[in-house]
């Protein structure tokens, strides 16, 4: 992923920097930094974003208590259509 593009959305949700941790199940993986001074730096610990993935059609969801409470249609289609 493009760090500039990270950069932006992080500075759009109050962070003043991002530091790239690496990969996890080929997705990058950021820190965001709520400011660039050592002694006042925080790190969160929770993800911003957490998604739920089906590896076989690609699928993918950012709602992940719609998935919890039902909400499944998408991950059924796709998964109809890599079935063809």
């Amino acid at each position: 992923m493009d760090d500039k593009k990270v950069l932006e959305f992080a500075k759009k949700k109050g962070y003043s920097s991002v530091e790239h941790l690496g990969q996890w199940l080929e997705y990058d993986v950021y820190d965001l930094i709520y400011s660039d001074d050592e002694e006042e730096a925080s790190y969160i610990g929770l993800p911003l974003v957490a998604l739920v993935k089906d590896n076989d059609s690609g699928y993918e969801t950012s709602d992940v208590y719609g998935v919890l409470d039902g909400k499944i249609d998408g991950f059924i289609i796709a998964g109809l259509k890599v079935k063809k």
